[in-house]
């Protein structure tokens, strides 16, 4: 079990921690925290405005997408999952294919992260018309989560600014910790 405070001490070095901005700001630090994650060659563990959690890393939900954000966020987060973490990989309406998710979507990561010594589970979740940030709330919520795990920004600042991305809606709406990986 790592102790928010065991991960700052880990963040000189490995992460940065930075706070989630408050509902009622305009995102404030967007710009920093984009700059940082995507500039800083270094994971951003983000605790929400409102949480009061003491241990981060316990039970973690990774965002899986078959990306190399997702790949990069799954790699670094090993930095501060305990060691008999449960992890649930998340892959939200993946399609079993050649390429891409590969023909058992989440399950190769998720034999990959079993060989670290962690407990994983592998869930492909179906949005039935729910946004894929609230897919992984609804999971985090359910499995209580300690934290989510995801590669950050992945689309263009473009993209972004027109449609509200993965990222962006995390940051407002997550009340569990996020490790993001650019």
């Amino acid at each position: 079990m790592r102790h928010w405070s065991e991960i700052a001490i880990l963040s000189f070095w490995v992460l940065v921690c930075i706070r989630a901005p408050d509902k009622s700001e305009v995102q404030p630090h967007a710009d920093m925290l984009e700059g940082v994650l995507m500039g800083g060659g270094r994971p951003v563990l983000v605790l929400p405005a409102d949480w009061t959690g003491e241990t981060v890393g316990n039970r973690a939900v990774v965002a899986w997408d078959a990306s190399r954000e997702a790949a990069r966020a799954l790699h670094d987060s090993m930095l501060v999952l305990s060691d008999d973490a449960k992890v649930w990989i998340a892959a939200v309406d993946a399609n079993p294919g050649e390429t891409g998710y590969g023909q058992a979507p989440g399950w190769d990561v998720g034999a990959h992260v079993s060989r670290h010594g962690y407990k994983v589970e592998v869930r492909n979740e179906d949005s039935t018309g729910r946004s894929v940030p609230h897919v992984l709330l609804d999971l985090a919520t359910s499995c209580d989560a300690d934290l989510i795990v995801l590669g950050g920004y992945r689309h263009s600042r473009l993209q972004q600014s027109v449609l509200p991305g993965v990222t962006r809606t995390l940051l407002r709406t997550s009340k569990v910790p996020l490790l993001l990986s650019h």
